[in-house]
């Protein structure tokens, strides 16, 4: 995507934008003519009939969309230190 010193968009945990953030890749996305863009989310974070969720079934229309499960960290408290 950023070879040769070109340009891309990355926005990262989509999944928690709200619909006046939302407004930022639907405006800039059609405009990127020759730049690549990659738009991060958590599919089981989605809520249905939210701007996020309502942009990515748009996005799946006009873009590739390719989901990648990630491994949910577990948390041991234990492990934690407290001074």
């Amino acid at each position: 995507m950023l070879a040769a010193g070109g340009a891309g968009l990355v926005v990262d945990d989509l999944q928690w934008a709200d619909a006046s953030s939302i407004w930022i890749p639907e405006a800039v996305l059609p405009r990127l003519v020759g730049v690549g863009a990659v738009l991060v989310y958590r599919p089981d974070e989605l809520v249905p009939g939210n701007a996020a969720s309502t942009f990515v079934t748009r996005a799946r229309a006009t873009l590739t969309v390719i989901e990648i499960a990630s491994p949910r960290r577990k948390c041991h408290p234990r492990t934690v230190r407290r001074p």
